[in-house]
């Protein structure tokens, strides 16, 4: 887009130095000047539309091709018909909008312009031999298949590179969420680990304790309040044995993670 706009701006300054320095009468100055104010014109409007409808830029440009094609066979009719070297004008418009739109939009502009350039050989009295005419024509062909085939392939590649993007990201993902799988798995092994080595360090003193309680336990008076009391802390300690072993087996799960 900024490409259309700068070759824009070349055409207009190139033009008006061109009408500067070439030798022209004065009524073929006056005209030229004519036909660069038309192009001045129009080519404000054209983007001044687009800078409030940005979203319908490539039909616009579209239209911009329509007042171009007029352009360049204004200034064919004013410099000398088909002899005139502003016919490289549409080797441009065909070359450009072959690479923008693709094949088929680059040949209706070589079509378009086959025609205009006709319009001005035959309007100019035939200036040059029709085998030079031929070819140029064919050469405004040639170059929109070859413009219009490198832009399929380019559009091909876009794709191409996009899905791989895609492909590329979707991975990226499934790499982020392993990643936090084994970050999970890693902090449930180590918290089983800690997990054992803690329960080991409570059971050893436990099955200290639990064994001493029993034996006070069953030398005890059973009609002494002390008897129930060694009964309560033999049955505490059970419970904690059976904690203990609960979360063994837990650690132990953990680490085979």
């Amino acid at each position: 887009d900024r490409a259309f706009l700068i070759l824009r701006l070349l055409v207009l300054f190139g033009g008006f130095g061109w009408i500067y320095f070439a030798p022209l009468s004065s009524n073929n100055t006056v005209q030229a000047l004519l036909v660069f104010l038309f192009f001045s014109f129009y080519t404000a409007a054209l983007y001044v539309a687009i800078f409030f409808h940005q979203e319908q830029i490539r039909v616009f440009y579209l239209v911009g091709l329509i007042f171009d094609l007029i352009f360049i066979f204004l200034l064919l009719m004013l410099t000398g018909g088909t002899a005139s070297s502003f016919f490289i004008g549409f080797y441009v418009l065909v070359a450009l909008h072959s690479f923008y739109y693709g094949l088929s939009v680059g040949l209706l502009v070589s079509i378009a312009s086959s025609l205009i350039y006709f319009v001005s050989y035959v309007d100019s009295g035939f200036p040059i031999h029709w085998t030079d005419f031929v070819l140029r024509i064919s050469f405004l062909f040639m170059l929109s298949i070859l413009a219009g085939l490198l832009a399929g392939k380019m559009k091909q590649d876009r794709e191409r590179i996009g899905h791989l993007n895609r492909q590329l990201s979707d991975s990226i993902q499934n790499l982020e969420k392993a990643q936090k799988k084994l970050i999970e798995t890693a902090k449930l092994t180590a918290l089983g680990r800690m997990t054992a080595d803690v329960a080991h360090e409570i059971r050893n003193p436990l099955v200290t304790i639990g064994g001493f309680a029993r034996r006070c336990n069953s030398r005890m008076d059973p009609n002494s309040p002390e008897k129930k009391y060694s009964k309560i802390i033999v049955d505490e300690v059970e419970r904690l044995e059976k904690i203990l072993r609960d979360l063994l087996m837990f650690s132990k799960g953990s680490a085979r993670i």
